[in-house]
């Protein structure tokens, strides 16, 4: 429960979120000098790719490595990061998304704001402004969804694949 011990953590130090978010960029930096740091971050970037060299892939993670990835393979690649999200549609989506926020490359408190990582944030993204749960939610409507790495347990994600399969119960379409 990490998205919990970083909200206690934040609001038992006053005016203090901004040093415990760039402690946690510094945690979060990865190692791109290890021998193959980057191969599965381009293998998922070439599986996410349609025929028609569109990309669609999200990404709850924080740091830079697909960026480094891209780069590395000599791949275009553009980013969306929350909470500025594309439409999950086929006509308006072609890039990668940081459904959580993105570290940025240079100090950026803004950028660390935004970031999704406490309980609190999670509150506020996907049931206060809900600007997550509306993209999660029609992404899950207009496409099918492979996870990697990240379990179906999670909280929100599991509330809301339960709520499209009431949705299915009641017979909508989805």
């Amino acid at each position: 429960q990490y998205d919990a011990t970083l909200d206690l953590l934040e609001r038992r130090l006053p005016g203090q979120r901004l040093a415990v978010r760039r402690a946690l960029a510094q945690a979060l930096k990865p190692k791109l000098c290890r021998k193959g740091a980057t191969d599965t971050h381009a293998a998922l970037l070439r599986l996410a790719r349609s025929p028609e060299d569109t990309l669609r892939l999200v990404t709850t993670n924080f740091d830079r490595m697909f960026h480094a990835a891209a780069k590395h393979t000599k791949q275009k690649l553009h980013a969306y990061t929350a909470p500025m999200l594309p439409i999950p549609k086929n006509s308006r989506w072609n890039g990668l998304v940081y459904l959580h926020g993105r570290l940025p490359e240079e100090p950026d408190d803004t950028a660390l704001n935004r970031l999704v990582v406490t309980s609190g944030d999670f509150g506020l993204a996907y049931l206060t402004e809900r600007w997550a749960a509306r993209f999660v939610s029609e992404l899950f409507r207009n496409y099918v969804v492979c996870f990697v790495g990240y379990s179906i347990n999670d909280p929100v994600l599991r509330y809301m694949m339960d709520a499209l399969a009431a949705d299915r119960m009641l017979g909508e379409a989805t």
